[in-house]
Formats: structure tokens, C-alpha cells, sequence
């Protein structure tokens, strides 16, 4: 075995075990993004990027380095890429946006579904544990900003939107969903119809139950682990 095929071994397995560190800061990313620039080129091409570069790595902390079918989560997340920069190539199709933001919901839905079997398999309380817990929660926000989303595209009476919102993005989709999620309810963007009332108080529900079910899950296996450690 020479040198050149240890290293790569070595870093992949690095890899392996930081998935879910480099997972976190991919997700920020796209989050903080939108915030800190001004929609010019620049601005979109470096969101799209980070976009591109959290199919990649949720995939990856997903599914781990060994999986049975390497190819077919290679060419997911190429299709993942592929449709995401049909916007900014300006293929402005309605049947595409439409199957872009299913195609997301679906995507990250199966990333959550991968995580919380690490989390729930999972024996004792670590750092992993602590960031798939974090993760899981800014992946919902996602998943629930494509579907606020999806509500606006079906009828854009769906929502009402403050003055200084001119034309809805969906960066405020994912604001929207973050203030339901947690409850704070500023109402500068508030649901209008009965299906975007409906989802509304559906987030706020799911939001809540995840974060008390979570502190039960991490309390129950730290009092477990303190216990066998006490015996």
C-alpha cells in the first residue's frame, strides 16, 4: 500500500467522522447568505453554491462513506444540483419550479428521515448527537419554507406580505417558517387562506413537539449513561 492511498483512506475517513460538523456550517451557510448580500450576481451564484454544496454534504452525512449503491447517491445529487441552477439559468418553467420544490421537500425529508435513525440509535450523549439534533432542526426550517413556498406558487393570496416585500423570495418563505417553528409570531408575514392557516399552526405544532421530544431522548440516554457508569 503505498502512500498516496493511505492518505486518501486517512482523509476519508476523516470525512466520515466530521460529517456532521461540516454538515452544520453547509446549512448556515445557505442561511446566512441571503442575509448578508444584496441580490446581485455575486450574491446569487455564491447561494447557489452553498445550496449545491449542502445537497452534497447532507447526503453525505446522511448515508456515511459506505453505502451499497454509491452511484445512485452520486446521480441523486447531481439531479439535485442539476434542477437547483435551472434558475439562475433562467429556465423559469412553472412545471420546473414546481418539481424543483417537491423535488427538495422530498430530498431533505430523506435526510431527516437518515439522521434520526443516527440520532435515536445513538447510546450516549456526545457531540454528534448534539449536532444531528441541531441539524435536524434547520433542515425542518428548509422543508417548511419549500412548502410555505409551494402554498405561495399554488395562490399567491396565500399569504400576506409587509409593504417593504415586493416580490416574495425564498429567503422569506424560510424566515416565515423559523418564526412559526419556534412560536415568536412576529406577524409582519401571516397566512391568509385556510391551507396556509392550516400548515401554519401545523409547523408551530411539529416545531415545539421536536424540541421537547428531542430533550427527552438526549435527558433519557444521559441519565441511562450516568447510570451504568454509577453501577
Amino acid at each position: 500500500m503505498n502512500s498516496n492511498h493511505f492518505s486518501k483512506i486517512k482523509t476519508g475517513e476523516w470525512f466520515r467522522k466530521n460529517r456532521f460538523h461540516l454538515l452544520l456550517p453547509a446549512t448556515l451557510i445557505v442561511l446566512f447568505i441571503p442575509a448578508f448580500f444584496n441580490g446581485d450576481l455575486l450574491s446569487e451564484i455564491l447561494f447557489f453554491s452553498a445550496f449545491s454544496f449542502l445537497f452534497i454534504q447532507s447526503m453525505y452525512a446522511a448515508t456515511g462513506q459506505k453505502v451499497k449503491k454509491p452511484y445512485l447517491r452520486l446521480a441523486i445529487v447531481f439531479l439535485m444540483i442539476l434542477v437547483l441552477w435551472t434558475e439562475p439559468a433562467g429556465v423559469h418553467l412553472d412545471s420546473l419550479k414546481l418539481l424543483r420544490i417537491l423535488m427538495f421537500i422530498g430530498f431533505f425529508l430523506f435526510i431527516i428521515y437518515s439522521l434520526s435513525r443516527f440520532l435515536f440509535q445513538a447510546k450516549t450523549v456526545n457531540v454528534q448527537v448534539i449536532l444531528i439534533t441541531i441539524n435536524i432542526y434547520l433542515l425542518m426550517g428548509l422543508i417548511f419554507g419549500n412548502i410555505s413556498l409551494l402554498l405561495y406558487q399554488q395562490d399567491p393570496a396565500a399569504y400576506r406580505f409587509p409593504e417593504y416585500i415586493t416580490k416574495p423570495a425564498f429567503v422569506d418563505f424560510v424566515y416565515y417558517s423559523f418564526i412559526t417553528m419556534s412560536t415568536v409570531g412576529y406577524g409582519d408575514i401571516t397566512p391568509a387562506i385556510r391551507q396556509s392557516q392550516f400548515f401554519a399552526y401545523l409547523t408551530a405544532i411539529t416545531g415545539q413537539l421536536y424540541v421537547a421530544v428531542v430533550l427527552g431522548i438526549i435527558i433519557g440516554k444521559y441519565l441511562v449513561e450516568s447510570a451504568k457508569q454509577k453501577a
